[in-house]
């Protein structure tokens, strides 16, 4: 499996050339005729190739990053290769990318995976850094950084004093992508509709957020066909995308900053414009961006505050969905939900029940055939806690949890069990939306009771 760990940055030196005052601090290392040549950016790398249409340009780095804690129980990390991407507008962005192997035997855990790389211990070639060492999803700002500094060396004289805060990290977002050569156990993700026909692979969302709260990301998950590039394009279209909605994000917020400068707010205004506009955009690489963008707009909003967002974070998302269109994202609902279920907070919710009654079940000493039974019933109990509103999902997946603690005691008191069981079937049959697997959930907990 590999894993795409994206930074996003936000270049504003491009707005503040100023022949006049003797300053330059744009780099030049992106032009195709650049002054002078740059063929590499310092510890950045060695300038790959421009991508027509110029003016993007690729820098590809082998070692600017070493992971010092690679191996958990379920997944060995590697790092395969470092690029950055940047262009004449401001958009830079830095993509780590590592192969992670899963250990031999088990399921592996998508939930685990994404935390395991989130808290990797990176040393960053960082020349204010050397012994230091950062989590890989707290590492934005220290590679936005060295992005600015090394990219710097490239701008013609007079260069100009360097100043960190005219380049601003983004959120960073994690693409992973599944060749089918691991077995992967997914929580309960939300499905992005089906790329075109050739790519025979499916791409989901995963609105995740760390257990202690510290870090939340936005990660994509495809699993794609086995062997073969055919996941290189989606991928690259659903990078694309979410790094210009991190870089809409903080263009939006800089401008709100920027009243005493007309120059730079309307240099951010152009900016947060053309960002817009590529965010219209419908497809790219078959795969559907509008649904795409959906999905983000809707983990920002949700219970997840995933920005731990104050008044003005709150006040940004709001006008950046208003701003790439509410009323298209209204028109592509992903999943369907029915009441005013949100798609984020289920699949928050449901991945919750999942991890703490896996942990109840593993730990308990129960028979392993009625740990195979409450695992049986727990996967009818969340699809059908799809096309529930959310209040009466949280009470289904409540039940459940309260039903699986009972069951696995040690020795459990079996009219309590019943009872429990009994209260889960009543709230079962009490929703209509439940007609067809009634059945099958009903008769999972007769199972489990007369047990």
């Amino acid at each position: 499996m590999f894993v795409r760990a994206c930074f996003p940055f936000f270049d504003t030196r491009f707005a503040r050339e100023d022949a006049a005052a003797d300053l330059r601090p744009a780099p030049r290392w992106l032009y195709g005729e650049p002054p002078p040549p740059a063929d590499y950016v310092g510890r950045l790398g060695k300038v790959a190739k421009w991508i027509p249409p110029q003016p993007y340009a690729r820098c590809s780095a082998a070692d600017l990053i070493k992971i010092e804690r690679s191996y958990d129980d379920q997944f060995a990390l590697r790092v395969e290769g470092i690029e950055i991407v940047a262009d004449q507008h401001g958009h830079a962005r830095l993509a780590v990318t590592l192969e992670a192997r899963a250990a031999a035997g088990g399921q592996a855990q998508l939930g685990e995976l994404i935390g395991m790389v989130s808290t990797a211990d990176v040393s960053v070639r960082h020349p204010d850094r050397r012994g230091v060492y950062d989590t890989l999803g707290a590492a934005a700002e220290v590679l936005c950084d060295l992005y600015a500094r090394e990219s710097a060396r490239t701008a013609p004289e007079p260069r100009g004093g360097y100043q960190p805060d005219w380049v601003h990290p983004g959120r960073p977002f994690l693409v992973l992508v599944n060749t089918r050569r691991e077995p992967v156990d997914l929580p309960l993700t939300l499905d992005m509709p089906a790329p075109d026909p050739g790519f025979g692979g499916r791409i989901h969302f995963f609105p995740w957020r760390a257990p202690d709260g510290d870090t939340a990301l936005p990660v994509w998950y495809i699993d794609a066909p086995r062997g073969g590039d055919a996941w290189r394009q989606p991928a690259e279209a659903l990078e694309d995308l979410t790094a210009h909605y991190e870089e809409l994000f903080l263009c939006a917020m800089l401008e709100e900053q920027a009243s005493d400068d007309p120059a730079y707010a309307g240099f951010l205004e152009r900016h947060r414009k053309r960002l817009a506009g590529s965010l219209r955009r419908e497809r790219r690489h078959g795969v559907d961006l509008r649904a795409a963008l959906r999905l983000l707009s809707d983990y920002d909003r949700s219970v997840l505050k995933p920005r731990e967002s104050d008044s003005l974070e709150a006040t940004l998302i709001a006008r950046i969905n208003a701003q790439v269109g509410d009323s298209i994202l209204r028109r592509n609902i992903v999943v369907n939900i029915t009441g005013d279920n949100n798609l984020v907070n289920l699949g928050v919710m449901s991945n919750n029940t999942i991890t703490m009654t896996n942990k109840a079940i593993d730990e308990a000493t129960a028979p392993d055939a009625l740990k195979t039974q409450l695992k049986a019933l727990r996967d009818p109990l969340l699809e059908a806690a799809k096309e529930l509103p959310e209040e009466d999902a949280k009470a289904l997946l409540k039940d459940y949890e309260t039903f699986t603690d009972s069951a696995l005691r040690k020795n459990p008191p079996k009219e309590v069990v019943k009872a429990q069981g009994k209260n889960l079937i009543d709230t079962v049959k009490g929703f209509a939306a439940f007609a067809t697997p009634v059945a099958t959930i009903v008769g999972a907990i007769l199972k489990i009771v007369a047990g």
